[in-house]
Parts: C-alpha cells; sequence; structure tokens
C-alpha cells in the first residue's frame, strides 16, 4: 500500500528521534503531526499513529473548511485519508479501512476531474483504487478487486503512455499488473494471471531496481506450482533467479520467496521419489532415490531458511514442513538400499525428526494429522 510523506528531516541517534517525535506531536503543524504519525505507523506502533493521523486529519479538515477551494488543503485531507485506511488495514479494522480509502478516492477524483491533466491527481487516485483492491482482495470480495485494479491500472497506463521512459510509472503499472496477477491466480484463473505478471516483468526487467524483477519472478515461480499439473522444473528456475535479486532485508519478499523456493524442491523430490518407485533397473532406482533425498534436503533446508530470517513472522507450520521435508529426505533413500539395517537405522532417524515436527505442532490438530501421514 503506498503511504504519503510531506516535509520531515529524519534526526540521527534514538535519542533525538524521540525528541522529535515527542516535539512534533504536541506541534499545532499538521503537516509534521502527520509525519510523525506515518514514522511511527512505519515502524509498526500502530495505536500510537492512530490518534496521531486523526488529529492531524481535523487539522487539515479545519483548514479545508476556512480555504474550501484550496486544492493543497484537498490534498492533504485525502491523503490523511488514505493514510488512515492503511493503518487501519493494517490494524485489521477492514471495514473502517474501507470508509477512510472511499472518502479519499472521492477527493481524489474531484480533484482529477478539476484538472484532468495532472499527472499528481492521476497518480493519487490510482494509489487508493490499488489500495482498495488490495483490502476488498482480504476481504475476498474478489470481482469489486478486480473492478479497482483494473481502474488504477488504466490511469497508470494513461501517465506512462504520456512517458514511456519514467522509471516509477513503468514500477507503478508493473506493481498493478503484480497485484492483478495475484487476484487473478487466487480466482483460479491461472494463465490470465501469468500474462500479467510476463507483462509486467518485461517493464522493469532493465530497471535497477532488482528487488521488483525478483518478486516478479518469485511470483511466476509460485503459478507454477500451483497449477493442476504443476511444473517444478520451470518453478525452479523462475525462483532461483528470484532470489538472486531480491532484497534480503525486505519482508515478506524475500522469505516467501524462499519457502516457495522450499516448496518447489519438494515437489521435485516428489516428482523424483516416483519415478524411482515405478523403475525396475536397480542401478537407476538408487540415482533417482539419491535424486530425490537431494530435493528433499533442499526443501527443508529453505523451509527452516524461511522460518528463521529475522522479522519474517512465518508460521510455526514452516518449520513443520521442514522437519517433514528432512523426514522424506531420509526415508526415500531406502528404495535404493540394500541392506536391511542401514534401512532401519535411516527409518529409524526419520521417525525422529517427525517427534520434532510433533513438539512443533503441539495442539494443532490439523499439523499432528499431517504428521501422523508422514509416518
Amino acid at each position: 500500500m503506498s503511504r504519503k510523506k510531506w516535509f520531515g528531516v529524519r534526526k540521527k541517534g534514538r535519542r533525538k528521534e524521540a525528541k522529535a517525535e515527542a516535539a512534533a506531536a504536541d506541534d499545532d503543524n499538521p503537516a509534521n503531526i502527520f509525519n510523525t504519525a506515518l514514522k511511527l505507523h512505519e515502524s509498526g506502533r500502530f495505536y500510537e499513529a492512530y490518534p496521531l493521523y486523526e488529529k492531524a486529519l481535523i487539522s487539515f479538515e479545519n483548514l479545508l473548511d476556512k480555504f474550501p477551494e484550496n486544492t493543497q488543503f484537498q490534498s492533504y485531507v485525502a491523503t490523511t485519508l488514505n493514510n488512515l485506511g492503511n493503518l487501519l488495514s493494517d490494524m485489521g479494522r477492514l471495514e473502517e479501512a474501507k470508509g477512510r480509502y472511499e472518502r479519499a478516492l472521492e477527493m481524489r477524483e474531484q480533484l482529477l476531474k478539476s484538472d484532468k491533466e495532472n499527472t499528481q491527481f492521476q497518480s493519487d487516485v490510482a494509489t487508493t483504487l490499488n489500495n482498495l483492491g488490495a483490502l476488498l482482495s482480504v476481504m475476498g470480495r474478489l470481482e469489486e478487486a478486480k473492478g479497482r485494479y483494473e481502474r488504477a491500472l488504466g490511469l497508470y497506463e494513461q501517465l506512462l503512455k504520456s512517458d514511456k521512459e519514467n522509471t516509477q510509472f513503468q514500477s507503478d503499472v508493473a506493481m498493478t499488473l503484480n497485484n492483478l496477477g495475484a487476484l487473478l491466480s487466487v480466482m483460479g484463473r491461472l494463465e490470465e494471471a501469468k500474462g500479467r505478471y510476463e507483462r509486467a516483468l518485461g517493464l522493469v526487467e532493465g530497471q535497477k531496481n532488482q528487488h521488483l524483477t525478483g518478486w516478479l519472478l518469485a511470483m511466476l515461480g509460485k503459478l507454477e506450482l500451483e497449477k493442476d499439473v504443476p511444473d517444478p522444473e520451470t518453478a525452479q528456475s523462475y525462483l532461483e533467479s528470484s532470489i538472486e535479486k531480491l532484497n534480503r532485508n525486505i519482508r515478506p519478499g524475500y522469505p516467501n520467496a524462499v519457502n516457495w523456493l522450499g516448496l518447489c524442491y519438494y515437489k521435485l523430490g516428489e516428482q523424483q521419489k516416483k519415478a524411482a518407485r515405478k523403475e525396475k533397473e536397480k542401478n537407476r532406482i538408487k540415482q533417482l532415490a539419491k535424486e530425490s533425498s537431494q530435493f528433499y534436503t533442499l526443501a527443508a533446508t529453505n523451509y527452516r531458511k524461511a522460518y528463521e530470517l529475522p522479522y519474517a513472522r512465518m508460521p510455526s507450520q514452516m518449520l513443520i514442513d521442514a522437519y517433514i521435508a528432512d523426514t522424506f529426505s531420509g526415508s526415500v533413500q531406502i528404495l535404493g538400499e540394500d541392506n536391511d539395517h542401514r534401512a532401519v537405522a535411516i527409518l529409524t532417524e526419520s521417525l525422529k525428526k517427525l517427534e520434532d515436527a510433533r513438539n512443533v505442532a503441539k495442539d494443532n490438530e490439523d499439523q499432528k494429522l499431517r504428521i501422523e501421514g508422514a509416518y
């Protein structure tokens, strides 16, 4: 979701920053109050940010009451409403967020109607449409979300048409295509989703923004894994390229891509295991079993890596996935094992890993059922 910042200089040092926040919060300047709210919001301090956004909104609305034709004040009110929508969405207060977005959109559309060639007004309307699309998607109102995304895309494409070399416009179009792709994927319209991702990738591949390129590659890889008949080899190509480009400090992009790469390796392990079970020739069975085991090990490594990344906020299921993949990495080896004692040792070790998974699952009945299936 897009956020707007006004003025404000970021102070160095936590003590100075804390003083600056306190001063800005007591300041009568609504722009300073807004910037403080934004800073708190971006640092995850939602309940501290909320009253400051509201305070800034009241101040901007008072200015607008005095000067109702002032487009600058209209824009300030609309932007504060948009950011309040972002905050309320982050807090899980979805209906309230929707109300703020709709008010912001109404104001921004009026501004655009008064000056149809104003590129900032066009961009602002598209931003709020994108935010509304994301919110409606979370609320399960998928067709409505699609309509908002498509309207946002139309506006961004107009901007890009007017300045084809503008990298910001390229990124805006690409991100909206990405949003549409993700939505279409949820709707089961995978080929349409793929088309949106590929169009977006074509726009940003030559840019310096490697993270966005990496993210789109990750989404294409994820899409290959979601097909009725998954294509893990193609997914592997996309996801391994994605990992090389993604910024490791950006959450949840990088952890998600690492997780999907783990799933990709898991499916490749399953694929090789099935091939080994159908194979008749002994040496070939051993080779396929070895490859399968290696893919399961890679899957376990990636699941664990994603789970342990700082601030990744990955669910405990990720760790359970790691233990189960690690289990299969060992157990698949017995397909090509001639020594019964060695096979028993491998299976015993695998069962110990499932005990670790069971300890993580605790009282989660769904996860415990998965682990029983693995046993």
